[in-house]
């Protein structure tokens, strides 16, 4: 079956801890303390913890936001 070079490329659904701590630029720890409070959802695949990127984008969406005084 031929590929439609008109089509979008495929966004992955789970990246590894490593690219969802550069992907939200936070630490390693941090990415595993939200996985653990369930504020990010992830899976296992052997050894490997993949990460949800829906749940890191609408993690960012509903994160409180600061305003800074002027």
């Amino acid at each position: 079956m031929a590929t439609n070079p008109a089509s979008p490329a495929l966004k992955p659904r789970t990246i590894q801890i490593n690219d969802a701590a550069a992907y939200l630029s936070i630490s390693r720890s941090s990415i595993y303390r939200l996985i653990e409070t369930k504020r990010v959802r992830s899976i296992k695949v052997g050894r490997r913890t993949l990460v949800d990127v829906a749940s890191l984008d609408a993690f960012v969406t509903n994160a409180p936001t600061v305003t800074l005084a002027a």
